[in-house]
């Protein structure tokens, strides 16, 4: 029997219907996400068909996400843009997985800054402050976020950006050691 991930989007409140397994809700500022784990796909039919998107994935086995790291960043971008920290989180997961030395402890605490956003869309306070406040001090004291940048929610344009920036200039670097262990 297959275990079903479904992810749906709401714009308007919504109630869990019957039959989910471990369900999360996570609130951005335009959307609520329910996120869970059924065994029968008739769930969805349960579902309040107001749903702006809906996401279905096989869970058995869990895919990963593939390691392309412009398309990884791409995405990254494009999902941190939207709130969808889950989703960045995963992209960001599969640079970690591939990264060395130094930048994989930044990466990591770009992974804790990313888990901390959903902590709070899921309204996990306790949770959120440690891991931002941790992710957070860290990005700071190497350099890639400035400390003069104040927290928002969302995360603000220049966290955005000072977190692509870093990833672009880490692309940039593993390209030239691509190319310099081709020659």
């Amino acid at each position: 029997m297959s275990l079903w991930r479904i992810i749906v989007k709401y714009n308007v409140p919504f109630e869990i219907p019957k039959g989910v397994i471990s369900p999360i809700i996570r609130n951005a500022t335009n959307y609520s996400e329910l996120d869970f784990k059924t065994k029968d796909l008739k769930t969805i039919d349960e579902l309040p068909v107001n749903y702006i998107r809906l996401d279905i994935i096989k869970w058995d086995p869990p895919e990963e996400v593939p390691y392309d790291l412009d398309r990884n960043i791409k995405n990254f971008k494009k999902y941190v843009e939207n709130e969808e920290y889950w989703y960045a989180h995963e992209e960001i997961e599969a640079i970690w997985s591939n990264s060395k030395g130094g930048d994989r402890e930044i990466i990591q605490n770009i992974i804790l800054l990313l888990a901390a956003m959903v902590h709070y869309q899921m309204n996990k306070q306790e949770s959120f402050k440690k891991l931002f406040s941790t992710s957070l001090n860290k990005l700071k004291e190497k350099g890639i976020i400035k400390s003069e940048i104040a927290y928002s929610y969302p995360l603000g344009r220049e966290y955005v950006l000072s977190l692509v920036s870093y990833l672009d200039q880490y692309s940039r670097y593993e390209k030239y050691e691509e190319n310099k262990a081709e020659n």
